[in-house]
């Protein structure tokens, strides 16, 4: 009969009280854990925003190169006309010789013919009839300011890239 009270003085411990012994070192090791999964999450950041940092700079590069390029186009493109212009003026002011009115309109012509190949846009034409926007169109006139949707004459067009209006359409109400 000894062995049988033995058996029941060393019985198992009921779960409850083998959790609460065993739970400051439980606690401890899901500290541990969650410390190096914060750890690995931190590193993940760091790799992330390296990666971004490189790629705003590459990308910042490659638009570069890319604005190089458009520009070294245009200004293949306006190379000769220039030049041309350049001469007849030479003429004109250094050597006093006459020059046509029609060679330098060719001239013009051309330059106005590659800028809009390069998407520079001409807006309206002289003497064409519209309503007056103010975000589009500037008065000539300091004394005849017209109103909003009232009918103007554009006299200068206007200039405008990408969308953007980069010169405003001369013009006078009718």
């Amino acid at each position: 009969m000894n062995w049988l009270s033995r058996l029941f003085k060393s019985a198992p411990k009921d779960d409850e009280s083998e959790r609460s012994e065993n739970a400051p070192l439980e606690a401890e090791r899901q500290l541990q854990l969650l410390r190096l999964e914060l750890q690995d999450a931190q590193a993940v950041i760091e790799r992330l925003n390296s990666e971004i940092e490189r790629l705003r700079r590459a990308s910042q590069v490659a638009s570069g190169e890319h604005t190089a390029a458009r520009l070294r186009a245009l200004y293949n493109d306006l190379a000769a006309p220039v030049t041309q212009l350049h001469t007849l003026q030479h003429l004109v002011e250094a050597q006093d010789k006459p020059v046509q009115s029609r060679d330098i309109l060719a001239i013009v012509q051309r330059l106005l013919s590659h800028l809009q190949e390069h998407h520079l846009v001409l807006e309206g034409q002289i003497g064409q009839q519209t309503f007056y926007d103010p975000d589009r169109h500037h008065p000539l006139s300091a004394y005849q300011t017209p109103q909003p949707g009232q009918p103007v004459t554009i006299r200068f067009v206007g200039v405008s890239y990408q969308g953007e209006i980069l010169q405003k359409a001369g013009v006078a109400p009718e």
